[in-house]
């Protein structure tokens, strides 16, 4: 099986068109043309609390993936400082161990109407949003599922269609709701049923960095869709990388949809984290890369392969379990005092314009 993670988006100072609004107070929503979103390149960080948003913004950041409360107040405080600071949200709340969806099954849905369901967390959140248009138009994307095929009975193929069809039909038919899934579409168990209209936005993961006494990466075969054994070697870390994304931009491309139907677009997220936990077969668990690393592979991907990616992300900017031991916020400079935040920000100033053209 295949999983490459765990539990878990200028530039913003000038007057630049980025996702159907510019700095001024003008906001992306339903008057926009549909391919506004879709052909605008987003960089995503993943968790990042309100207080860091004006930070997350100056590097060249405009969307983030955040965690909230079960809490309207969370909800709106959340929203007000992103709009303030002129960032697109994906808005989830985590329950157990998935995000904080029902199903219903004896009606065969999920609970995402307030009308059949008014003590549903997320039938209210979605009419919070629907309530709020200044809120839906600052909304990217909905979190759907974290790896949802871990759990096929309870997150499989049928339920994943069934949210996706309740969201775009149901209940926010003008089209002004988009969804934004973390990686089923393969290497897992039932992939290939999961090619469908599913889902708008994609994650693909690169997390090859690797912790032991002698080797620093782990590349990813995109074939057995296993990690090979551990390397030094950095050309074919990125040559499994790229081969691998590869694969999964190629089962989209190919999949037999309805010729009206919509395919789905990926977001690269790049580890930026050190682990500690359960260790794969190698022996091997997750160390932070170093400014330099994050440099190298995050422009390999953005000039290999993002004309054709949806955006670019690095997870997580917050710890998000306790088993982290390094991550953005608390790990600005690595070992050789290399500026992980400088290189991030150059990388968002570089490809910016460069990707809006695509």
């Amino acid at each position: 099986m295949w999983h490459r993670r765990w539990v878990l988006p200028v530039l913003v100072a000038c007057n630049i068109t980025l996702l159907g609004w510019t700095t001024s107070d003008k906001q992306i929503g339903p008057e926009s043309a549909p391919d506004s979103q879709e052909s605008a390149f987003v960089f995503l960080m993943n968790y990042v609390e309100p207080e860091d948003f004006a930070k997350i913004a100056s590097w060249g950041i405009n969307v983030v993936l955040v965690d909230l409360e079960a809490s309207e107040s969370d909800w709106v405080r959340h929203y007000e400082s992103a709009i303030r600071h002129h960032l697109q949200l994906i808005p989830l709340i985590w329950g157990d161990d998935q995000a904080l969806w029902t199903w219903n099954e004896k009606a065969g849905e999920w609970e995402l109407s307030v009308e059949r369901y008014p003590n549903s967390i997320g039938a209210q959140f979605l009419n919070f949003l629907r309530s709020n248009p200044r809120y839906l138009k600052q909304t990217y994307a909905l979190y759907g599922f974290h790896e949802p095929l871990a759990d096929p009975q309870q997150t499989g193929c049928d339920r994943l269609k069934k949210f996706y069809r309740q969201i775009t039909r149901e209940e926010f038919p003008e089209g002004t709701l988009r969804v934004y899934n973390e990686d089923f579409s393969m290497g897992w168990d039932g992939s290939d049923q999961c090619l469908d209209e599913i889902t708008h936005y994609e994650s693909h993961n690169i997390y090859p960095f690797a912790k032991n006494k002698a080797e620093i990466y782990r590349p990813f075969n995109p074939e057995s869709q296993e990690y090979d054994p551990p390397t030094n070697d950095l050309n074919a870390t990125l040559r499994g990388e790229i081969d691998t994304l590869d694969k999964r931009l190629s089962r989209w491309a190919n999949a037999d949809l309805p010729p009206t139907a919509r395919r789905p677009r990926v977001v690269v997220i790049l580890q930026a984290f050190a682990a500690e936990g359960e260790r794969d077969r190698w022996n091997l668990w997750n160390r932070m890369p170093t400014a330099s690393e994050i440099q190298q592979f995050a422009q390999h991907v953005l000039e290999q392969r993002g004309d054709q990616i949806a955006g670019f992300a690095w997870y997580p900017y917050e710890p998000v379990a306790e088993e982290y031991r390094q991550v953005l916020k608390t790990n600005r400079y690595d070992e050789q005092g290399g500026d992980r935040w400088e290189v991030i920000r150059k990388i968002c100033a570089e490809y910016f314009l460069k990707l809006q053209s695509r």
